[in-house]
This record gives structure tokens, C-alpha cells and sequence, in this order.
């Protein structure tokens, strides 16, 4: 079997996720080495850690799906500051490859 219930843990993250979600389970996926959060459509989260703590908790109430356009606006803002320092690579390898050019 993959998935492995998580009943009980040390800070008690099983149980404070259904602070969040009622419907939320806490589970291993021994397969994939990952914790996962199963709601009552399947999976819901990937935990991004590999401890369980309080960032768990924090990552799957950030996740949730009431939280969406807010995550699609920080995952813009994201993308556009990584172009941004991009391009200015990309210019300031010109400019010094100009520069050897020029002298």
C-alpha cells in the first residue's frame, strides 16, 4: 500500500488540519516519499516538507482553494520579477561582450 494514514504525530498535525478542513486526512505516500493531504476529493495538498510542523499547517491553509486569485497574483508578481532580473542578465552580458568588442 502507498498511502499510509497518519494518525498521530509529534506536533499534532494530523489533528489540527481538520482545524482547517474538517475532511482533510493526513497521509505518507511511501511511494513518491511525501506527505500528503487528501480531502474529500482526493488529493488536496502536497506537503512541501519533510518533517511535519507548523509551515504544514501554514502551507495548507495558503493552498487552500478560497486562497486561489491571491496565489495567482503572487505566482505573477513572481514570474515578472524572475523576467525582469533575466533580461537584465541578458543586457549586461551584452554590454561587457560590447564592451571587449569595442576596445
Amino acid at each position: 500500500m502507498n498511502l499510509i494514514p497518519v494518525l498521530c504525530d509529534v506536533f499534532d498535525i494530523a489533528d489540527r488540519l481538520k482545524e482547517i478542513d474538517e475532511g482533510y486526512r493526513l497521509f505518507y505516500n511511501n511511494a513518491k516519499k511525501r506527505f500528503e493531504v487528501h480531502g474529500r476529493a482526493g488529493l488536496e495538498v502536497v506537503v512541501p516538507y519533510r518533517e511535519l510542523d507548523a509551515r504544514t499547517l501554514s502551507h495548507a491553509r495558503k493552498t487552500r482553494i478560497e486562497n486561489r486569485e491571491r496565489l495567482l497574483l503572487e505566482i505573477e508578481k513572481a514570474n515578472a520579477q524572475a523576467e525582469r532580473e533575466a533580461a537584465k542578465k541578458i543586457i549586461e552580458a551584452h554590454c561587457a561582450h560590447e564592451d571587449k568588442l569595442c576596445r
